[in-house]
């Protein structure tokens, strides 16, 4: 295959900010913020050990990230009350014997 017909496998996203260079100081400092905010979260509460925040904070920033997007694209399927019973239920499954932790 010729080097020109190479194209990197990612999906349009993956590609956006190089497209859009404007949006890339914004999307850097909402990727900091949401991990700055669920790293100071799960310490604060004490939800997780302190050799799993960096971890358990990286999983929750991620789930945040996703139901943003999807609530975005999808607002009728995913509205604002449904969106916080996921984080409740995330939040739940990491402190122990709590009912709504419960697989």
């Amino acid at each position: 295959m010729r080097a020109a017909r190479r194209r990197p496998r990612f999906g349009w996203s993956s590609r956006w900010p190089r497209i859009t260079p404007a949006f890339h100081d914004t999307a850097t400092q909402l990727h900091t913020g949401v991990r700055a905010l669920t790293t100071t979260l799960l310490r604060s509460a004490r939800l997780v050990p302190d050799e799993l925040v960096e971890v358990e904070a990286e999983r929750f920033a991620a789930l945040i990230d996703s139901l943003a997007f999807a609530g975005t694209l999808h607002p009728a399927e995913l509205g604002a009350d449904l969106a916080c019973a996921v984080v409740h239920r995330h939040l739940a499954t990491l402190v122990p014997d709590h009912p709504a932790g419960e697989r």
